[in-house]
């Protein structure tokens, strides 16, 4: 089986669509989404659907959580990008995708085939955890038994890998290329990131996706261009701070 995996989408619908361009032409039978489909961006709304038609088992993010803030009637006079993106957000999204946002679980554990996984936004220890270094990562193999999570929440694609207990042997693996291919060896453990779909931050401005394959048990990362300017466009039309508009350019 092959699942697309999706993070950090982040309102931005010319990379999703890109993104899903490129991964139906590689073929992919099931849909995992991992977290903030919101925030940042100007296209919240059309990103739910889009998401929605993929039919995805999905946990929540960080953002996605402060939505729900938002709608409640929180967060209303936050300041910065954060709270300016999800205060344009709340007017684009309708009622049913709140009630959906709202049925995502924090943590959810799957079988992908033969695979025990874990999805999670943040880390296996705390959804808002960042596993953005490997001290972080050793620390976190250390409290946590299983064989593969799949994150979210750094922005940044790459895989963390342990042979078995042995946490001190712990290595990142970043998936900085067009195209990443990572086999998961039979003793090792892995705590994987696909990359943000909607906004890189590892100086690659390409939109970032992966396809776990339970077949060969391994990770694919893809790197694809997409229409930076039109999503430009869309923040800048919207009122919302520039530097959610220039950082597209640079993957920061």
């Amino acid at each position: 089986m092959r699942y697309l995996l999706l993070a950090d989408i982040h309102s931005n619908s010319d990379a999703l669509e890109a993104v899903l361009e490129d991964a139906n032409k590689r073929g992919f039978e099931q849909t995992i989404f991992l977290g903030d489909a919101v925030g940042y961006g100007a296209d919240a709304g059309k990103v739910l659907t889009m998401l929605a038609e993929l039919q995805p088992r999905c946990v929540i993010g960080n953002h996605d959580s402060m939505l729900l803030d938002v709608a409640k009637g929180k967060l209303l006079k936050a300041d910065g990008p954060v709270g300016t993106s999800l205060r344009f957000n709340m007017v684009q999204v309708s009622t049913s995708q709140i009630e959906w946002i709202k049925s995502w679980a924090s943590e959810a554990t799957l079988r992908l085939d033969a695979v025990p996984t874990t999805i999670v936004h943040g880390s296996p220890r705390n959804n808002t955890e960042y596993v953005d270094s490997v001290n972080v990562a050793r620390s976190v193999f250390k409290g946590w038994n299983g064989k593969l999570a799949l994150i979210g929440h750094t922005h940044l694609a790459g895989v963390y890998a342990c042979l078995e207990q042995n946490t001190d042997v712990t290595m990142f693996s970043a998936c900085t290329n067009n195209e990443n291919r990572l086999p998961l060896p039979p003793r090792g453990r892995w705590i994987a990131n696909p990359g943000s779909v909607g906004q890189p931050r590892d100086g690659i401005p390409k939109a970032s996706y992966g396809i776990f394959d339970s077949g060969t048990k391994s990770l694919e990362v893809y790197r694809v261009n997409y229409d930076i300017p039109a999503a430009q466009k869309k923040i800048r039309a919207a009122g919302l701070p520039e530097a959610l508009a220039s950082r597209l350019d640079i993957g920061r």
